[in-house]
């Protein structure tokens, strides 16, 4: 059993290397080449690939951008068998990374919020329960919030969509227009949607 330990520290001590000395040259070598090197180790190293993005997007402020853009690579596989336990740190750090309103800059939040799109191909309830605890009516949502939900609705359809539709239509009865305007500008495709569920709303409410 010790053996066993001993090997998959050994592995693990490894993957970490590997992927440590390959973000150390990502200023001098090409970011895709190293971006498709890694998403290679994350094939049979899935877990340890994740365990090694996730500490250097809280420790290098610098490349988080080229690191979100490696993580998403690597999230585009077969996430199905991924730990619940990493799926919720890497919800949760690029949730609060796109919702940072002062060191964070513009591309980082956009490189966050694209992660959360990707991995919601595979994780999309713990995707969009996230998004959900940061919509509280009457307070309007960060900017960055309504960005990945519109890009959730291009990406996933109606199901995004009939969860937008409580909260818009909770600010219009209050007089609140600036969440749906805010919408409007981001996505017109969510928002037809939004329309459609209100139409059909209305029409039950009327039958």
């Amino acid at each position: 059993m010790n053996n066993l330990v001993s090997e998959q520290e050994v592995t693990e001590r490894g993957v970490y290397n590997e992927v440590v000395s390959l973000l150390a040259h990502m200023d001098d070598q090409d970011k895709d080449r190293i971006a498709l090197r890694i998403a290679s180790i994350a094939r049979t190293k899935l877990a340890s690939v994740v365990r090694v993005l996730l500490e250097k997007l809280q420790q290098d402020k610098q490349n988080r951008v080229a690191i979100y853009y490696i993580l998403e690579g690597v999230l585009q596989q077969d996430t199905g068998g991924l730990e619940i336990r990493l799926v919720k740190n890497i919800v949760s750090l690029a949730s609060d990374q796109m919702r940072e309103t002062q060191e964070a800059t513009n591309e980082v939040k956009v490189a966050a919020s694209n992660t959360l799109v990707t991995l919601a191909s595979c994780y999309f309830d713990h995707v969009m329960y996230e998004l959900h605890c940061h919509l509280k009516p009457p307070k309007l949502p960060e900017e960055f919030i309504l960005v990945t939900l519109a890009n959730l609705s291009s990406a996933y359809g109606m199901v995004t969509s009939i969860f937008c539709f409580k909260v818009i239509v909770f600010h219009l009865r209050t007089g609140d227009y600036s969440l749906y305007l805010k919408m409007l500008q981001l996505n017109r495709a969510l928002l037809e949607c939004v329309r459609a569920c209100v139409e059909r709303q209305r029409i039950h409410c009327s039958c």
